[in-house]
């Protein structure tokens, strides 16, 4: 018999585990439990800096205005509500306040809803006495409410106010030009003109009525129906109508030269302004003459000394001058 071999080493009980990766659970965005309202999306969004430094300042002392959602409900051909417990809560205001939230990491989801308190609770701030967000009355235009709470603190350039005049026509092209025009600060003319251009080029359709601010709606007058063009012809058509009105307009016989009435009429004007001018220096010339005859009758009564003569504003050298003297 050979040698027996001695006992075998026992083996670990762990030396089979694999390590085994840990993969962090992202929390679910806000997005995908809360609709967004497209009047929510009317003005632009915050840049990424400053939504970083807004999310760090919640973080830090908790939000400070609520954000504002709707009841969407579904509603019948007619407009009325079918149901009034059928509904779903949309975003109308408060996009990059959450936004921001969520990359400071607020857990605003909970259980699959929108958090009550976004995340304060979670994180041991105060949460808003009346809550983090409010539920805009559903009788009151989402539009209206949006445009009201962001056109004075917002600082639009004229080609983002064109833009946000494009979106309500969009949204709802039977407002009138006047009254798209006071909701958002803007003149009616404005709004009448880009009116005419997304007409023009098929983006919104003419309405036979518009509602003004009273809520009563009223007939347009008949256009001559024109097919859609492209933003380019609209351009040319423009710039071709100011070019015929140009035209048109009455011009004055010679008026081009060194000899035109335009010419002639500059000329006398500036030579008026310069008489003027001269008159006045005239005035301030004869006040100081008399200033220093005054100054030099008080140097003679103090000293006892003839006066000097006065000056009779002719450079004449005191040797040359004759004495007034016997």
């Amino acid at each position: 018999m050979g040698a027996s071999s001695g006992p075998r080493p026992r083996r670990s009980a762990f030396a089979f585990l694999v390590p085994v990766r840990v993969i962090e659970m992202k929390q679910p965005s806000w997005r995908s439990v809360l609709p967004i309202h497209p009047a929510a999306e009317l003005f632009p969004r915050m840049p990424p800096d400053e939504r970083r430094v807004l999310g760090e300042d919640i973080r830090k002392h908790g939000l400070r205005e609520p954000v504002v959602l709707q009841r969407q409900y579904r509603r019948r051909a007619d407009g009325s509500i079918a149901n009034e417990h059928d509904y779903k809560l949309v975003l109308l205001d408060g996009i990059s306040r959450l936004d921001s939230m969520e990359e400071a990491d607020f857990p605003l989801v909970r259980d699959g809803k929108l958090d009550k308190t976004l995340g304060h609770a979670a994180l041991g701030l105060k949460p808003l006495t009346d809550g983090a967000y409010a539920e805009l009355d559903p009788g009151i235009d989402p539009y209206d409410f949006v445009v009201s709470r962001n056109i004075l603190r917002r600082h639009l350039n004229a080609k983002q106010r064109r833009e946000l005049i494009a979106k309500l026509l969009k949204a709802d092209a039977s407002k009138s030009d006047r009254q798209i025009g006071e909701m958002i600060k803007a003149d009616h003319k404005t709004v009448g003109a880009v009116r005419a251009e997304k007409e023009a080029t098929g983006e919104i359709s003419p309405v036979e009525k518009r509602v003004g601010k009273d809520r009563k709606a009223r007939k347009q007058p008949v256009k001559k129906a024109t097919t859609a063009k492209s933003p380019r012809a609209a351009q040319e058509k423009a710039t071709e109508t100011q070019e015929t009105k140009a035209a048109r307009k009455p011009k004055s016989r010679d008026d081009i030269g060194p000899n035109s009435s335009n010419e002639a009429a500059r000329l006398r004007a500036r030579n008026e302004e310069l008489e003027r001018e001269n008159r006045s220096l005239q005035r301030e010339n004869l006040a100081l003459r008399n200033q220093v005859d005054e100054l030099k009758q008080r140097l003679s009564n103090a000293t006892g000394k003839a006066a000097l003569p006065a000056d009779d504003g002719l450079d004449i050298p005191a040797c040359l001058r004759r004495s007034a003297g016997p």
